[in-house]
């Protein structure tokens, strides 16, 4: 199952997080979803710029033997879920901490 290797490991480290986070803040976070909009919006267009850059630039690549083969817009398909899921990921966290920072005062 090569082919879902960098898909099913970032499921795994970005996913299981999210998940958790969400279970506990759930309520919380459903009432970012502007920021929730903003930030991904923002992942997408700077990792998508980043990531083009630094494979066509042969900064690094994405072996075709891991990923699922299918490109847009010059970059894998895998790498939007990715700059979504980090997006998530990282927004839900910042607000959570956030969250639970103002209930320790």
């Amino acid at each position: 199952m090569p082919r879902y290797d960098y898909i099913r490991w970032f499921f795994i480290f970005c996913w299981t997080p999210t998940i958790l986070i969400w279970l506990f803040y759930w309520r919380t976070l459903l009432g970012y979803k502007k920021v929730f909009l903003l930030c991904i919006l923002g992942s997408i267009i700077f990792g998508w710029a980043w990531d083009y850059w630094a494979t066509h630039s042969w900064l690094w690549h994405f072996s075709p033997d891991h990923t699922l083969g299918v490109k847009f817009l010059g970059l894998p398909v895998e790498e939007y879920i990715f700059f979504v899921s980090e997006g998530v990921l990282y927004t839900s966290l910042a607000l959570a901490i956030r969250k639970a920072s103002i209930n320790k005062t």
